[in-house]
């Protein structure tokens, strides 16, 4: 049959006990989740007005010197990977779950490196595939701190990939991790701060993400 690159229609779940009727009602909400959260993004939307007055007591607390603050731009770290096919799936991409394990990988060092204590790890937020990553590609993963309350702190790790006989850059996957450092020294984790309006926009993101990570946690309980 030839490919004819479409959906395929998929059998619906029917239910046959208590257990099985919450799991398919948990992913329905989680799908209006999903839904709601995109149609509210910061890249097509505007912060709400609570998220706006607290960028501003963000960048007045920025002014004031303080050992428990450290800015975003202090947070990033990078790996960079050529891309080999002993990693390849069965259509001769990258896997993705190879992608997911890296990009785990430097999260958990970026938390680690941030809390100065050693991180579990709590949520990811769902992962989109925006493009294959090809073998021979030059895959970039850039990770940053983007939110931090209590104990917790939340990595973003951007995914890219550059053809290295063209030159060009694009985008792969962005992954969101939320890690809790229970042990870490001195009370609670230092509180990251963004500088720039791109940096506040990841700011807000990060804290939607933990807050609906968080939600989650103790609706399950």
């Amino acid at each position: 049959m030839p490919q004819q690159k479409k959906s395929a229609p998929v059998n619906p779940l029917t239910p046959t006990n208590k257990e099985e009727e919450d799991a398919i009602r948990r992913g329905e909400e989680n799908k209006k989740r999903r839904l709601q959260s995109k149609a509210n993004s910061l890249q097509t939307s505007p912060p709400t007005e609570e998220e706006r007055s607290l960028i501003h007591k963000i960048f007045m607390e920025s002014k004031k010197p303080d050992r428990n603050h450290v800015f975003m731009s202090k947070t990033h770290n990078q790996s960079v990977i050529l891309c080999q096919p002993s990693d390849r799936n069965i259509h001769g991409k990258i896997f993705g779950g190879y992608l997911m394990r890296k990009g785990f990988e430097l999260a958990f060092s970026t938390a680690f490196l941030f809390a100065r204590s050693q991180p579990a790890f709590v949520a990811l937020e769902d992962v989109t595939f925006f493009k294959p990553v090809e073998i021979g590609d030059i895959l970039r993963l850039n990770s940053r701190v983007v939110f931090t309350q209590d104990k917790s702190v939340q990595v973003e790790v951007l995914a890219t990939v550059t053809d290295p006989y063209v030159g060009e850059e694009q985008t792969t996957n962005v992954f969101n991790f939320t890690f809790e450092c229970p042990s870490v020294k001195d009370g609670d984790v230092k509180k990251v701060l963004p500088t720039t309006y791109e940096e506040a926009m990841v700011y807000l993101q990060g804290r939607r993400i933990f807050l609906t990570a968080h939600e989650k946690s103790e609706t399950q309980i």
